[in-house]
């Protein structure tokens, strides 16, 4: 063994051991396997949106937006707000906004900010 290999058999011996990292690394593995699935599903929301299916767009997306991903909870404000797919909702709107708005999207924070100006309801 050279001597780099030594010295960090030397300072981490357990990290360097068969499997002692193992149990960490499938929390991650199914971590990742799960942001693929969303990531998936997000995509395929996406293009139901992108071609005017808004009932499977929403069937998808709002699961999504409810675990807080973003670009979900953005489309889901927008069908709310114009009644694609789901029954128009002021109310939904605002909230999935905000929700959006709250994790740092500048166009509903904008948005939101606009409304509080004018007053809007």
């Amino acid at each position: 063994m050279d001597s780099i290999g030594s010295c960090v058999l030397n300072r981490f011996p357990d990290a360097i051991k068969q499997g002692a990292n193992q149990p960490e690394r499938k929390e991650i593995m199914s971590k990742s396997t799960g942001e693929n699935e969303n990531m998936q599903l997000l995509q395929k929301g996406v293009n139901a949106f992108m071609h005017f299916e808004f009932d499977q767009a929403f069937q998808i997306l709002l699961p999504l937006a409810e675990q807080g991903v973003l670009e979900a909870q953005q489309k889901v404000a927008r069908m709310y707000f114009a009644g694609n797919g789901v029954e128009k909702s002021h109310d939904q709107y605002l909230y999935w906004l905000q929700q959006a708005a709250d994790q740092g999207d500048k166009y509903a924070k904008a948005k939101l900010k606009r409304m509080a100006k004018k007053k809007l309801p």
